[in-house]
């Protein structure tokens, strides 16, 4: 049990860490207007490959989330390991758009999906990911 606690730990602060990141590219728009102090920090998180980094490592953090729970396993840790997957969706649709030439059905309907609900998409994976870190200690958030 304590070699999965310590495991479950670097991987509770990765979700925290790109659902915080992939939410501010997400919703970069919206952030840069309402506030402009973090402007340099939304363009240097805009770029391709910060996308594909963030976009990648929220994929990857969600996974492993599923798999290493600390506590209640249903509230706590589905909650934030699905955002982090569809954050990583959602940023790896974007790279991969901006990336190739090749028009496929399936990325046209992903990035359709995403592009009309990205400010709310990134909103969400913010406000989880606050949520998450401000009530680590409690067992169903955890």
């Amino acid at each position: 049990m304590l070699e999965v606690f310590f495991l479950s730990l670097p991987i509770y602060f990765f979700v925290v860490l790109f659902n915080i990141l992939a939410g501010l590219i997400l919703c970069s728009e919206y952030i840069t207007e309402k506030i402009p102090v973090l402007t340099g920090l939304v363009e240097f998180l805009n770029n391709k490959e910060a996308k594909f980094i963030m976009g990648l490592g929220s994929l990857i953090a969600g996974f492993f989330k599923l798999f290493m729970p600390i506590g209640i396993i249903i509230i706590g840790d589905f909650i934030p390991a699905f955002a982090s997957m569809g954050l990583g969706i959602a940023l790896l649709t974007e790279f991969f758009k901006e990336s190739t030439t090749i028009n496929s059905a399936t990325i046209e309907k992903l990035d359709n999906l995403v592009l009309k609900n990205r400010n709310m998409i990134g909103g969400f994976g913010i406000f989880i990911s606050a949520i998450h870190l401000l009530f680590a200690g409690v067992p169903v958030l955890l």
